[in-house]
């Protein structure tokens, strides 16, 4: 089924994707979304080897397993999201050295960005 998102507000999909957000963990951890775990993930990271990025924004970065494999690569993260649960789900999976911040994009001043991911 598919929904017309062009009416929706950002606060409307946050609160779709707080819902979803321990689902979405599951689903990916468990290696059931191939999509994301064969394609997004390895394209991604072969980018960030590719381009030697310093500092990696990633937008909508959900429960933040992106930017976790991402730092691990001794890269600087910062991840955002306007959905607080998945935010919450990052923090409690990542370490001190990714930053997550529970906002909408388009309020942060991006500076000194080297690699953006969407």
């Amino acid at each position: 089924m598919f929904r017309i998102a062009a009416n929706k507000t950002t606060r409307d999909i946050a609160v779709e994707w707080d819902a979803l957000a321990s689902k979405r963990q599951q689903q990916i951890i468990s290696g059931v979304d191939i999509s994301y775990n064969r394609v997004i993930l390895p394209a991604v990271l072969d980018l960030a080897l590719q381009t030697k990025p310093n500092r990696i924004l990633d937008a909508g970065c959900g429960i933040g397993i992106l930017a976790v494999r991402l730092a691990s690569m001794g890269k600087e993260v910062i991840g955002v999201d306007p959905s607080a649960r998945s935010i919450e789900i990052a923090q409690l999976l990542s370490d001190r050295r990714i930053s997550f911040i529970h906002a909408k994009l388009k309020i942060l001043r991006l500076a000194s960005l080297t690699l953006l991911i969407s």
